[in-house]
């Protein structure tokens, strides 16, 4: 294969950040198998002495673009050349551009580009007018060549789905990777040049220009209590256009005395000033990657970021988000990261874990497996080989019903993306698989939100590897693995993820395995979180459900500490299996929820002692049974009796019942195995929940026949009899789960003669007399929940 890299970007010294990604790349890059050609329209002098030194030990061929380089500037962009076409002896299967040189002729190479940002289209006023043409030229190349993109973020990624246009199946995720090319020198030395004293230092790394926010970062540093006027701020990097309103914020400053801007700085110098901050900060107003926050991390320094553009999605969980919008939220931000070496420890411990998560290896990998899908040397759909990249790092964003993608191409879907612009956002974290056909209050809740107006981001939490072990769980027959960590749009304002890990906390069935095992599942909420993070940092409200991802209620809140919590208390967590570590997380965190949803009576006496515990029942979606199909029931007689579910059956009820009365008939809707051979029951496995409709709005009575554990107690009042009540069908149930309601019937299990009693009360029962009175709408549900949520 023989590809075909512009370089001239090397040879640009107003552009760091460009040149930085190509010098950091380049060496890496040419270390696998391929003809490689290294196009410039720089001289050549100029060029030589520009490339690094392992690229001149590779020794690829260099060809210059001959009359192209009379357009080409040292100093600040030019327009980028006007070229007609790669010169006609060079045979390249890839072609991969970079900023400046943009051949309108290919001749049958495959095109490839990458994109750091496209802030001259989102922040055109943070911009001069070069830049904005040098962008819109390269859309319009992307679009017309029909390249493939290599997006730095995800964030990118779904700039260029959204702003750029460009298909969503031609966009790769191939982040970049901290390397800082010099050995630090003395910091001691540093700090002597510059007159930083023994002072602790905030340091932002970056060009002076109006995209990096400095001013407000001036204005928020002034604004700090007087306990922390120790500090000073320390900003590294070249003058940028519009430069002179910065340092003009700077001088006039009170605090000017301790604001230095000390240029751009050699590497040397800049490993030194990351090794000897105690913060670094990067407040920008958008940032397609933002590498100075990757270099802090790896340096171990707690950093400060702004929530725009990739910054939240690279530092994931390792700094203090802020509003770049907002001194105050800047300044809060600053004081809190200051007032606390805990918390700086803590940061800088996380984020040096999560910098190694990032390598130049891996984007050179990620590039040449962009290279070889263009060139058709490996299909689109094959799987890639090599280390997986981990985190937010080149996972891929599918759509619902496509092929599954791998990590190298994914399908950076702009709408689960920007979810939260411009409308409310809900999570709801769930065991639940989104595409179930059996549905759980959480599938009904999220519709109801979706129809609210709200997105909709469904959390699938408790899928990890170990689950194969487990071959009942009902999930096992969807596609978990294929859309582990993937965001998969479902549909307009509705994602899906599924959130695979190495394991989850399940209940090992041995008091020894469970106590050896406690310390791992209690970092279960501190997996990476892949690429649903952004959208955490977006969102309106988190409503987590009765399953292990209450382990993530901690972080989710440090992500986003303005979202409301809710926690929809589905079920008694007695009779769940979790490890011991869910139901003492969910007993340490109940008191601190914004709303306690709680849709059993059984689990609300329990809990009403709470301020916000509230007892919410379950909905219906009136609809789907006021406008059910035809009766399945045709041509059977008789007496029709039906259970839907899984969970808790009781496999003696149905054997002794169906003994006794051998004429009526037993419909069983779900995955239930084992059932007794008889010739009146009849199981149907699982069906989608529109064709189980018309099961329950036909039958004769509704079963609610559940085995005994602790805790079933609250099942009394389930999703099911709920249905069944609004179908005014008779419920027959053990006694454990008694009702005040009138049409439930029990009986005592085992007990023949009191099966046979409660069966008879339910089939004389008046189903003209059962109420529906009491029973909500899901939308009810949810209106309910959002208005004492605060939400």
């Amino acid at each position: 294969m023989r590809i075909g890299i512009d370089v001239s970007v090397l040879a640009m010294p107003a552009v760091a950040g460009r040149r930085h990604y190509l010098r950091c790349l380049l060496p890496r890059l040419l270390r696998f198998d391929a003809e490689w050609v290294l196009l410039h329209a720089a001289p050549r002098e100029a060029m030589e002495a520009a490339l690094p030194a392992e690229v001149h030990a590779a020794r690829p061929l260099l060809v210059r673009l001959g009359d192209a380089a009379r357009f080409f500037h040292r100093g600040a962009w030019a327009a980028p050349v006007p070229a007609p076409a790669l010169p006609r002896d060079l045979d390249l299967d890839v072609f991969h551009a970079g900023e400046f040189y943009f051949p309108a002729r290919l001749r049958g190479a495959a095109a490839v580009a990458t994109v750091h940002d496209l802030t001259t289209l989102l922040l055109p006023d943070c911009h001069p007018a070069a830049g904005r043409l040098r962008d819109r030229r390269q859309l319009e190349w992307i679009r017309r060549q029909r390249a493939r993109c290599l997006a730095v973020s995800a964030a990118t990624a779904a700039d260029l789905a959204r702003l750029g246009g460009v298909a969503d199946d031609r966009i790769h995720i191939v982040p970049e990777a901290a390397a800082l090319d010099a050995a630090p020198e003395p910091i001691a030395d540093v700090r002597a040049r510059h007159g930083l004293g023994t002072d602790p230092i905030i340091l932002q790394v970056g060009t002076l220009e109006p995209r990096k926010n400095l001013i407000r970062l001036i204005r928020a540093f002034e604004m700090l209590p007087p306990e922390l006027g120790r500090w000073r701020l320390v900003l590294a990097g070249r003058r940028g256009w519009k430069f002179a309103p910065i340092l003009k914020a700077a001088a006039a400053s009170h605090t000017a005395d301790r604001i230095h801007l000390l240029g751009e700085v050699p590497g040397a110098t800049l490993a030194a000033l990351y090794g000897g901050a105690d913060v670094v900060a990067c407040p920008s107003l958008y940032e397609g990657f933002g590498l100075p926050v990757l270099e802090a991390m790896s340096a171990g320094r707690a950093v400060l970021v702004s929530d725009r553009g990739a910054l939240p999605e690279v530092a994931g969980d390792a700094a203090v988000v802020v509003d770049a919008a907002r001194v105050d939220s800047m300044r809060d931000g600053l004081a809190r990261l200051l007032a606390s070496p805990g918390l700086r420890e803590e940061l800088g411990r996380k984020g040096r874990a999560r910098a190694r998560a990032y390598s130049w290896e891996q984007t050179a990998e990620l590039t040449f497996q962009a290279y070889q899908r263009a060139a058709g040397v490996i299909p689109s759909g094959a799987p890639r080989s090599g280390a997986e990249p981990r985190d937010l790092l080149g996972t891929s964003v599918t759509h619902s019903g496509t092929s599954t993608r791998d990590l190298s191409t994914p399908r950076a879907s702009p709408a689960p993306l920007e979810m939260t612009r411009g409308r409310k956002c809900v999570v709801l974290v769930t065991g639940h698989y989104c595409a179930s056909r059996r549905k759980g209050g959480m599938h009904w809740i999220a519709d109801a939100f979706w129809r609210a107006g709200w997105d909709v981001v469904f959390f699938t939490d408790s899928v990890s590897w170990p689950l194969w072990l487990r071959r009942r769980d009902h999930r096992l027959r969807y596609p978990l693995w294929r859309e582990g960590n993937r965001l998969v749009r479902v549909r307009d304002r509705f994602t899906s993820y599924v959130w695979l890990t190495p394991w989850h906390p399940a209940h090992t069935g041995s008091r020894l395995l469970d106590r050896l095992s406690r310390p791992v599942f209690e970092r279960y909420g501190e997996l990476p979180l892949g690429p649903v993070e952004p959208l955490m940092r977006g969102a309106d409200l988190f409503v987590f459900e009765s399953t292990p991802g209450l382990l993530l209620v901690q972080r989710f809140r440090r992500l986003n500490p303005r979202a409301r919590v809710v926690y929809r208390v589905s079920d008694d967590m007695r009779i769940l299996g979790y490890h011991p570590v869910v139901p003492e997380t969910e007993k340490r965190l109940a008191p601190g929820f914004d709303l306690l949803s709680i849709p059993s009576e059984s689990v609300f006496q329990r809990l009403a002692h709470l301020p916000t515990a509230r007892l919410h029942p379950p909905g219906l979606r009136r609809e789907l049974f006021d406008h059910a199909g035809p009766t399945p029931y045709a041509g059977n007689g008789g007496v029709n009796l039906v259970f839907v579910g899984n969970s808790h059956f009781e496999y003696d009820f149905l054997g002794r019942a169906s003994r006794l009365f051998p004429e009526w008939r037993f419909h069983i809707v779900g995955p239930i195995e084992g059932l007794p051979r008889r010739s009146n029951i009849t199981a149907y496995g699982e069906l989608p929940f529109e064709q189980t409709v018309p099961y329950l709005k036909h039958a004769d009575i509704g079963l609610n026949i559940r085995a005994y554990d602790p805790g079933v107690e609250c099942l009394a009042n389930s999703l099911k009899v709920i249905q069944y009540t609004y179908c005014r069908l008779p419920i027959v149930a053990p006694e454990y789960l008694r009702s005040p309601r009138a049409h439930v019937f029990t009986y005592r299990p085992g007990d023949d003669g009191s099966i046979r009693e409660a069966l008879l009360g339910a089939r004389a029962c008046d189903r003209t007399r059962i109420s529906t009175a009491d029973i909500l709408s899901w939308d009810d549900v949810v209106r309910r929940m959002i208005a004492e949520a605060g939400a």
